[in-house]
């Protein structure tokens, strides 16, 4: 049990944990019995509940007592804030949480073998065969022995062998799981979708504290993960994403890496820009977050400065945002962001959990090494035409949500000048047929 972690979380559409273990035998009996007992019958005693309430009440805590935490936090509440769902847990929410609410939970969303998916990656080393692995790991296990010599399908049948056992411990562990009672029921997608705000606002907050910083996040809407994003995105980029759906709807992967793509040649502006032409910031960069259980995303800017320069790098780091108006992206842009695209590739290739997400089948059917091969392949055909496309289905470029932090004795929030933040272009929101309807008859009532 000790070659055995677990990392449990939850999603907006369903349920992912991981599990880590050593390939033998025992270890991978251990990890599906875990599993196992947590869909057989998920236990929560009081202890665990308290261990547990006590990480998210520090977790809520932290949140609300650094800079950016609280920023992170306020600019959630401005985008979505007919979406509480979204925004991250206060420490009133967490004092309010039951030992009740977690059982019935937990008893509801894992109680039931119907709707899982079990993905497993295994890894074997070329240089050693193990034609011999299945004495190995048997019940039988022989203490001692020398490794046989390299063959030179060795890796072949390392894997070959693996997959093996772990076939044969995974048909017997949850083999002796109850059937479900009925189908489970589909999750209601509706229930899911989100819909940001249609104007941006600015906000500030001041926070005591003995060091003197500064803290901006710039932030509008993104598509989702497959490409379509809410009903706000929909509205306001309809006239940009010209090509945008036929590509989502050829590719299922287009819209995440050319978001991708075009997010490091962003980066690599600002950086140049802000940090070294400047001298503005030290840190400055923009993140994608694209939601794949439901149609919605967001862009956010994080920006760090002294106080006295938060402002003109604020709108240093704006104007930067909206450059590709003005100055499109071109090739060698593109070349060096895929470089370094690349190279953060191979260094996800070493952390857990990389092989196992590339298990999800594609809603084309691409899986594995199928997927990984179609990847490549995509990212080596994107110009600087996909990347200026995906720029220009960023909504709130013109409009963005501001929220300025700062920290420090009270002189400092006072010596933050007043006024608007950026210079915005909000665009006129579209009445809907209904509130037309009300307006115009409000109107005539009037009259009368």
């Amino acid at each position: 049990l000790h070659s055995v972690s677990a990392d449990f979380r939850a999603l907006p559409n369903a349920i992912e944990t991981d599990i880590h273990f050593a390939p033998s035998v025992g270890s991978s009996r251990a990890a599906l019995e875990w599993l196992r007992c947590m869909l057989e019958s998920p236990q929560l005693d009081l202890q665990g509940f308290v261990e547990a309430q006590l990480r998210l009440k520090g977790a809520a805590n932290a949140r609300e007592k650094t800079m950016e935490g609280k920023a992170i936090q306020m600019l959630k509440q401005d985008m979505y804030p007919h979406d509480p769902w979204l925004w991250d847990a206060t420490l009133d929410q967490v004092n309010r949480l039951t030992l009740g609410q977690a059982r019935r939970a937990a008893q509801a969303q894992l109680g039931n073998l119907g709707s899982i998916e079990l993905d497993v990656a295994s890894s074997a080393l070329p240089s050693m065969s193990l034609s011999r692995v299945g004495s190995s790991m048997s019940h039988e296990e022989e203490a001692g022995g020398s490794s046989p010599p390299v063959e030179e399908d060795g890796s072949q049948q390392a894997m070959a062998d693996m997959r093996q056992m772990l076939e044969e411990e995974i048909c017997r562990t949850l083999g002796s799981l109850r059937a479900p009672a009925g189908a489970p029921a589909a999750p209601d997608v509706r229930a899911m979708q989100s819909t940001a705000a249609w104007s941006g606002t600015e906000q500030r907050v001041h926070l005591p504290d003995a060091d003197e910083r500064a803290f901006v996040v710039i932030a509008g809407g993104a598509p989702g993960f497959w490409g379509p994003g809410d009903s706000t995105w929909d509205v306001a980029t309809k006239l940009e994403r010209s090509n945008w759906d036929a590509k989502c709807a050829a590719d299922p992967l287009y819209a995440s890496t050319a978001m991708q793509l075009m997010s490091e040649a962003m980066n690599m502006r600002l950086l140049g820009r802000i940090r070294d032409q400047l001298s503005l910031s030290y840190s400055c960069e923009v993140t994608i977050t694209m939601y794949d259980g439901f149609p919605g995303g967001h862009w956010i800017c994080k920006l760090y400065a002294a106080p006295e320069k938060i402002s003109t790098a604020t709108r240093a780091a704006l104007d930067v945002i909206r450059s590709p108006g003005r100055f499109p992206f071109v090739d060698q842009e593109i070349d060096a962001s895929r470089r370094v695209m690349a190279y953060r590739e191979g260094q996800a290739k070493q952390q857990k959990g990389y092989w196992a997400d590339k298990l999800r089948p594609l809603p084309n059917g691409q899986v594995g090494a199928e997927r990984i091969a179609h990847e490549r392949h995509l990212m080596g055909t994107l110009t600087a035409d996909d990347a200026m496309l995906a720029w220009r289905t960023l909504n709130g470029v013109e409009d963005p949500f501001v929220v300025q932090a700062t920290s420090g004795s009270p002189m400092v929030a006072q010596m933050m000048p007043r006024g608007r933040m950026v210079e915005r272009d909000p665009r006129p929101q579209p009445s809907s047929p209904a509130t037309s309807a009300s307006s115009a008859s409000s109107n005539m009532d009037f009259l009368d």
